[in-house]
């Protein structure tokens, strides 16, 4: 999995020095640059050493296994031909050979260019001489790193300089040279003085990072020291106030000390420890100056001219050479950026570009807010992975030009999702029955290379295959299933007209008729950012209980703006907004680069109206691990030790409600009274229009005092209802019906709303310690009791307390009574009234004969008996379903599979065509082939057959997918009528 951290901080600045690279669990490896062409135009050997310098002060601030694990690859381009160069070569090549055996690394390859030079005219241009070295070395934990960018911990921050240049300060090949037209001049070129101290200093360097001391570190390298210290700054949004030291013979050329390139870096660390950092360093005999500190807040700035100013300042040898109330930070930003901004509105939209520029001025940072907790442990990657139960299967749909398979397929991994990979072609040949699956989640990506516009061509091949087409219709037209679509599956499904409707229950394939269109980003070219987006309330299943977050996620696409046929207006009353670009503030915007597309009212997913299908432009999958995170604020509320990050949530809410068990007890109940009740009933002499269910139940108090409350009558009157069940409270004493209610879930509704008002009472827990139902066609004498329920159209059951201390409304029951004295003010009473079981005493009063109570008692065995046999036959039914997901595929498609414990690192499986359906096969992963030199794919499965590639007997080795693996059911192009197209 690759580390995404190219950039750094809040504004994206291209200055990570290291790359990382993760191939399991926090293991890795880090890899840097160095390169010094102008140094090398005065010096060869001076260059090519001071290029190996460079690539390992910039692998430096990851934390690598030894420095003596460092392997290289030199790159050298060089016009060798031409006279003189070749001996140059050599010098150089022997320069860095030398050092290289100084430092104890080593280079292990390489690739040249030795003709760099060509005519033109009469004359012969040659480039200049350049090294590049590639470092890379073993990274044990890829969390353990720094970054350049100033973190000013506690609010302010140590400066520290480590200096090797033994107090030389020389300018030749130097940025400072270059701009003011001294390359011409004889000057010094700076130079690794002491290999051995540099080893001794990185190796203190990388201690420090591993004790977590530090909290940045940038190289000093090109434009010397101060522009090392303001690329810190910008980078951080931060200042600082520094004094440089400096022997008598620079001191009147402060130049001198801030633009010499020689060997050395900054450091920033906490004032905690600023005095344990510099011991560190002295104590190994390396200098290590205190120069300063950084801030970010107004108040902690020098003041001049009494006004704080939020600007950086410089003295040398206590002396100010730098320091400007009328340009602070954002203002040096600005011009540091001008002759980029320049560039940029030559490559994409001039308004976009303006509008960066802007914003870059503001020097507000986002603000990320974490509105919710998990209930798991986010600092164990394995934290899914011990648990027992069937693993679910999901879908990971992928197309020729899909390039976000492999993190999708970890993620949905890591939170306990058995994943298959499968390529559209499979589904084309009917190899794969998508009903086999739970979830369907399409991959970002460019398929068919865009070249019919995003997600057109995809969309073509599954809309005009009638197979194709009938199978994802009948996958979305189940209740169970859930579908994701990410940048180009966002694309795909909206282009499909599956996401993005509102009034239709039943969404199907139409690629004529659909709703939501992405078009190309206003910047008018690819965006790739790390934006910041707000999770609203809406109705989509994998973010509920994430509403009111704002996190930061990824966004790569270059066709990303959503475009409304019926305006948004619709979407946001039926909660079908998912995710939105917001600003510092945290409103939606549509303020470039904030909003990276455009889209209106920075809208950047959807969900369809039952919740079931999310689609979105920004990447998830890509940000789930906290170390893919470029940046997040000092104060975020969520664990600073985290493996996963909140995004991880998303994903977990999909398997929790995949593996939600089916509510069917109660429905279940409800039909079972109704068609066997009236037959248990028959003993009385006149045909019954109502079937009465009494609720008994037994209701304690916080202070454990029992309650007897009385009951409720639910009626269920069949001759008004017909088909429908209907439910109520039954006003008896003035056989009117205005009481009673109407419910599409009949009896099981009214348990559910009355169960739910007895934790309204008394406005506290109130504990129910004995319940019970009785199915009796006698009626119960009871009170008038339509005043204490609603006059409104909605109806809501009163809580217990409003019945009973209603005026309209004093229960009859035998045994007991409610004095009228009690009011719902009365709490004391309240608490102290024990009456006696209203079961009991009607019981003992006679109000229900011993031969009904028999013939009741049995009723109530066999819908228990019913129920439970339904519920377990369901059970076993569903638990088959999920073992055997997917067997009545003619062959399955290629499995997706993590390694359960340590390795973590996906491995493909082929798999061979299992037995008939219902036979359960097990497949044995297999690592991924070594080459292609084989000309037959086989894999053990528990009927040991062997397939072959179809070009196997031919001796044509089998196509690679887009991500270089074997698959063993080729992409072959599909065919489109052109009509077809236009109407994509």
């Amino acid at each position: 999995m690759p580390h995404p951290e190219r950039t750094i901080s809040t504004w994206q600045w291209p200055w990570a020095p290291e790359g990382l690279n993760w191939p399991k669990d926090a293991v890795g490896s880090a890899t840097a640059i160095g390169e010094q062409p102008i140094k090398m135009l005065f010096d060869v050997k001076r260059g090519a050493r001071m290029s190996v310098i460079e690539s390992l002060t910039n692998l430096m601030f990851a934390k690598i296994s030894s420095i003596r694990d460092v392997k290289c690859s030199g790159n050298w381009m060089w016009p060798a031909k031409l006279p003189g160069e070749g001996a140059a070569l050599y010098d150089a090549c022997e320069a860095m050979c030398g050092v290289m055996k100084e430092l104890g690394i080593a280079v292990d390859g390489g690739k040249d260019s030795l003709s760099m030079a060509a005519k033109c005219g009469d004359e012969i241009v040659k480039a200049p001489g350049t090294l590049v070295i590639s470092t890379y070395a073993p990274c044990p934990d890829i969390r353990k790193k720094i970054t350049p960018d100033l973190k000013v911990p506690g609010g302010k921050g140590s400066l520290f300089w480590i200096d090797l240049s033994k107090g030389k300060r020389r300018l030749g090949g130097s940025a400072f040279a270059q701009a003011n037209g001294r390359l011409s001049q004889l000057l010094d070129v700076p130079d690794v003085d002491a290999p051995d101290e540099f080893v001794t200093a990185f190796q203190c360097t990388q201690d420090l990072i591993n004790d977590g001391k530090l909290t940045a570190g940038h190289d000093i390298s090109d434009g010397g020291l101060i522009t090392c210290l303001l690329e810190m700054a910008f980078a951080g949004n931060a200042v600082f106030d520094v004094d440089l030291p400096e022997s008598a013979e620079f001191g009147a050329f402060p130049e001198n000390i801030l633009f010499a390139e020689e060997v050395g870096w900054l450091l920033e660390s906490s004032a905690a420890n600023q005095t344990e950092v510099q011991a560190f360093f002295n104590a190994s005999g390396i200098p290590c100056y205190l120069i300063g500190h950084s801030f970010k807040q107004l108040d902690g700035q020098r003041k001049l001219r009494d006004e704080n100013v939020f600007a950086p300042f410089v003295r040398v040898n206590g002396q100010l050479v730098y320091g400007n109330e009328h340009r602070g930070i954002a203002s040096l930003r600005a011009v540091w950026e001008e002759f980029g901004y320049q560039i940029e509105r030559l490559q994409c939209s001039p308004r976009c570009a303006d509008t960066e520029k802007a914003t870059l001025l503001s020097s507000e940072e986002p603000n990320f807010v974490v509105n919710f907790s998990v209930n798991f442990d986010v600092r164990n990657v394995l934290t899914f992975q011990t648990e027992d139960g069937v693993r679910l299967r999901v879908a990971v749909i992928r197309e020729e030009g899909s390039n976000g398979d492999r993190e999708m397929a970890a993620a949905l991994h890591m939170v306990g999702f058995d994943v298959w990979d499968v390529n559209v072609q499979d589904l084309l040949e009917n190899k794969v029955d998508l009903q086999a699956f739970c979830g369907l989640v399409f991959v970002g990506g460019f398929s068919y290379a865009d070249v019919f516009g995003s997600a057109k061509g995809w969309a073509a091949v599954l809309a005009f295959n009638p197979a194709t087409r009938a199978g994802i219709d009948a996958f979305f037209r189940r209740n169970d299933t859930f579908t994701l679509g990410i940048c180009n599956g966002c694309q795909l499904l909206t282009t499909l007209g599956l996401v993005g409707q509102t009034g239709v229950k039943e969404p199907t394939v139409d690629v004529n008729t659909a709703p939501v269109a992405l078009k190309h980003n206003l910047s008018g070219r690819f965006e790739s950012r790390f934006s910041t987006v707000k999770i609203p309330k809406s109705k989509a299943m994998m973010l509920r209980g994430m509403e009111g977050s704002q996190l930061g996620i990824w966004t790569a696409h270059g066709e990303g703006r959503f475009e409304f046929r019926d305006g948004v207006t619709r979407l946001r009353a039926e909660g079908c907004v998912a995710l939105e670009f917001i600003d510092s503030r945290g409103a939606a915007t549509e303020v470039y680069p904030l909003n990276p597309n455009g889209s209106p009212e920075g809208i950047a997913g959807i969900c369809s109206t039952d919740g079931r299908h999310l689609v979105m432009m920004p990447h998830p999958e890509r940000t789930i691990l906290t170390w893919q995170w470029p940046w997040a604020p000092e104060g975020l509320n969520w664990p600073k030790d985290a493996v996963f990050s909140p995004w991880i949530k998303m994903f977990r809410n999909a398997f929790e409600w995949c593996n939600a068990p089916s509510d069917v007890f109660l429905p279940l109940l409800t039909a079972v009274v109704k068609i066997l009740g009236p037959l248990f009933l028959h003993r009385q002499p006149e045909p019954f229009s109502a079937l009465k269910a009494h609720i008994h139940f037994r209701l304690e108090t916080p202070s454990d005092q029992p309650v007897a409350l009385g009951r409720y009558c639910a009626l269920v009157n069949q001759e008004a209802c017909k088909d429908e069940l209907c439910s109520g409270v039954t006003d008896v004493g003035n056989d009117a019906s205005s009481s009673s209610w109407r419910d599409q879930n009949g009896l099981a509704g009214f348990l559910t709303n009355f169960t739910r008002s007895l934790w309204e009472w008394d406005d506290s827990p109130v504990r129910v310690s004995q319940t019970a139902i009785d199915f009796t066609g006698k009626p119960t004498v009871l009170s008038p009791m339509s005043a204490p329920f609603n006059s409104n159209s909605s109806f809501r059951l009163p809580t217990i307390r409003q019945v009973f201390t209603s005026q309209n409304y004093r229960p009859t029951f035998p045994g007991y009574s409610i004095p009228s004295s009690f009011s719902s003010a009365s709490n004391k009473d309240w608490d102290s009234f024990d009456g006696p079981d209203t079961e009991l005493a009607e019981r003992a009063s006679g109000g229900t004969g011993n031969y009904e109570a028999v013939i009741i008692g049995i009723t109530l065995l066999i819908l228990c008996l019913l129920v439970i046999a339904v519920i377990f036959v369901m059970a076993i039914f569903r638990l088959r379903n999920l073992r055997l997901l997917g067997s009545s595929a003619r062959t399955s498609p290629v499995s997706f599979s993590l390694d359960e414990m340590e390795r973590r690192q996906i491995a493909v499986a082929y798999i061979a065509d299992p037995p008939p359906r219902y036979q359960e096969a097990k497949p044995v992963c297999l690592e991924p082939p070594p080459s292609y030199e084989q000309s037959t794919v086989t894999a053990t499965v528990t009927t040991t057959t062997e397939v072959a590639h179809p070009d196997a007997t031919s001796g044509v080795a089998p196509p690679a997918d887009s991500q270089g693996l074997h698959s063993n059911s080729p992409t072959s192009a599909v065919v489109v009528p052109s009509e077809s197209i236009l109407h994509v």
